[in-house]
C-alpha cells in the first residue's frame, strides 16, 4: 500500500463522520423551517426504520382521545 492509501484509510472514518454531521445539521435546519423535504424524509425514515415505541405511543394517544370524547359526550348528555 502506498502512503496515500494508508492516510486515506486513516482519515476516511473522520470524513464520513463529518459528512453525517453536516447532513444531520442540514436536516435539522430544514425541520426548524418546516420544509416539505424534511417532512418527507422524516416520513420515509419512519417507514424504513420503524420505532417500536412509536406505535405504542400512537395507540395510547388514540385511546386517550376516545376516553376524552366519551367523557365529553357524557357531560353533554347529562345537561
Amino acid at each position: 500500500m502506498t502512503l496515500f492509501t494508508q492516510i486515506l484509510f486513516i482519515i476516511f472514518p473522520y470524513i464520513g463522520f463529518l459528512c453525517l454531521l453536516w447532513l444531520f445539521f442540514t436536516f435539522y435546519k430544514w425541520a426548524k423551517k418546516r420544509k416539505a423535504a424534511a417532512i418527507g424524509l422524516g416520513m420515509m425514515m419512519h417507514v424504513l426504520v420503524p420505532v417500536p415505541n412509536a406505535e405504542k405511543a400512537i395507540v395510547e394517544v388514540i385511546e386517550k382521545k376516545k376516553i376524552q370524547e366519551r367523557k365529553s359526550a357524557q357531560i353533554k348528555s347529562d345537561k
